[in-house]
């Protein structure tokens, strides 16, 4: 037996292992050979005991050897591979594949590994078989691999629609032509041109006249220009359809002019004037269309008097003081036309009143509290300013009229409170209060006395609290004077505010 190894690749290990089992089964062969003819010749010899204790001998020694073998088989498959040898060396026992081998026998080798895998698959699926449902169906079909993209060009559908209506003329032409040809059999040689002829669109549409009363067309059209519809439908299922509200342009007349619509929520000064650009952007370009087409007249050249060489022109060279005089009046035109328009926006004293209500009584959907403690409230000066200022400014509150201190509780928005902080803390000077007339105090005689401090106390209003509340605990504003410290809080109590009297009582202007 030749010890010169098979040419394999160097890389494929497991194709080298099988290789020495191989050679391995080969030589356990040659010794049982050996074994039989060494048996066949002691035969004539030795005796039949001595016989079979020789061939257990030997057997032992032949299943030892093979144990050792496999044994260094397993080692040498859990090794790594040796690395490629580029130089030529002696071959060795352990059958190192040698790596000088042609690209033919490399191509032989990999087309019958492929060969012996494809078998491998065709064993497993058939044992496979065994252990799945045959009722799921398994797709064997390959996907396709995209290798690029397919771009369309430009003008293919385009080509493929004109080929189709082209084809749909052409069939039309020749129904024309055969219908031709019969009328020429029966009307003889006169001359029949082919045409095609676009179908007209109907006034009024087969499904429109069943519902229809009459069939009358014209008697149909009269009544819908005039809109009486109702009177023509024989049917009750008119009040059932829906007819579409025609959309209204966003430049209107002044007539039907919308007012724009106020968001609920605050915006920033940013977006607000974001906004407004926006919303004029849109009316500009509105404008600049409809003068492109004609609808309107385009605006005049504003001439000044900075700007009239490079408007007039030569104009202007050839007589200067009239060109001047020109400008001057449009000038003066314009001012008057931009005064009458303020004239006109400007709003009427009731119509200015009603829009600072509004403001207030949005601005009163987040309601705020403020607590004021007065000394002295005693002059009806200082009584009817703070009274009239609150309900000038739509706000709930009262006034506690006490001997030592008076509270002022008023209840409004941001805004109405920041106006009466103003009255209250700036407006009005406490300390030198105006002389009050004769008049006055004789005529309030037989009215309510209110409590005065001791003399010589120095009269002052000082800013207790403010905040935000949740609901209004006041109905209007209204005056209470109490002699005792417990009818104030009694009335309080009754308001569901008694704790604004332990504010002012325990208040201290540091």
């Amino acid at each position: 037996m030749s010890n010169t190894p098979t040419k394999r690749k160097f890389h494929d290990g497991p194709e080298v292992i099988n290789g020495n089992n191989d050679q391995q089964e080969k030589k356990i062969k040659i010794d049982n050979q050996d074994v039989t003819k060494t048996s066949q010749e002691t035969n004539t010899t030795l005796s039949a005991e001595e016989k079979k204790r020789l061939l257990k001998e030997r057997l032992a020694k032949k299943v030892q050897e093979s144990k050792k073998e496999i044994a260094a088989i397993i080692q040498s498959e859990n090794k790594p591979l040796p690395t490629p040898i580029t130089t030529t060396t002696s071959v060795t026992t352990q059958n190192i594949p040698t790596p000088t081998i042609t690209q033919k026998e490399e191509k032989e080798d990999i087309k019958f590994n492929n060969e012996q895998d494809d078998a491998n698959l065709e064993k497993e699926g058939e044992e496979n078989k065994l252990f799945f449902d045959p009722r799921i169906k398994v797709s064997t079909d390959k996907k396709k691999r995209l290798n690029s993209f397919s771009f369309i060009k430009q003008g293919r559908y385009t080509k493929k629609g004109d080929k189709i209506r082209q084809q749909l003329l052409e069939d039309e032409i020749k129904k024309q032509q055969e219908a031709n040809q019969l009328l020429k059999k029966t009307l003889g040689d006169e001359t029949i041109e082919t045409f095609i002829a676009n179908e007209e669109v109907p006034d009024i549409e087969w499904w429109d006249k069943q519902i229809m009363k009459t069939e009358d067309e014209k008697e149909i059209i009269s009544n819908i220009e005039s809109s009486n519809i109702e009177s023509i439908l024989d049917t009750e299922y008119w009040s059932f359809i829906e007819h579409p509200v025609q959309i209204k342009t966003m430049i209107q007349s002044k007539e039907n002019a919308i007012l724009p619509i106020k968001p609920d929520l605050l915006l920033l000064t940013k977006e607000r004037k974001k906004m407004r650009k926006q919303r004029r952007e849109e009316i500009q370009r509105e404008k600049t269309v409809r003068i492109l087409n004609g609808l309107e007249p385009p605006p005049e050249n504003k001439v000044k008097l900075s700007n009239i060489m490079r408007v007039i022109g030569t104009q202007a060279i050839i007589d200067p003081t009239k060109a001047i005089l020109e400008v001057t009046k449009k000038i003066e035109e314009r001012k008057k036309l931009h005064e009458s328009q303020n004239e006109e926006r400007k709003l009427t004293p009731e119509q200015r009143k009603e829009k600072e209500k509004e403001k207030l009584f949005r601005d009163a959907k987040d309601l705020h509290c403020s607590i004021y403690k007065v000394i002295d409230l005693s002059h009806p000066l200082f009584r009817t300013k703070v009274s009239k200022n609150a309900t000038d400014l739509y706000g709930t509150g009262c006034i506690v009229f006490f001997n030592s201190m008076n509270l002022v509780v008023f209840e409004a928005g941001m805004k109405a409170q920041k106006k009466f902080k103003k009255l209250m803390l700036n407006r009005i000077d406490w300390e030198n209060p105006p002389q009050s007339n004769v008049k006055e105090t004789t005529n309030n005689t037989n009215q309510i006395e209110f409590p005065k401090p001791p003399a010589g106390t120095i009269n002052s209003c000082h800013l207790v609290w403010e905040g935000p509340i949740h609901k209004q605990n006041f109905k209007g504003f209204h005056f209470e004077v109490c002699q005792i410290e417990s009818q104030a809080r009694k009335y309080l109590q009754e308001c569901g505010t008694p704790h604004y009297w332990d504010l002012i009582k325990n208040f201290t202007n540091e």
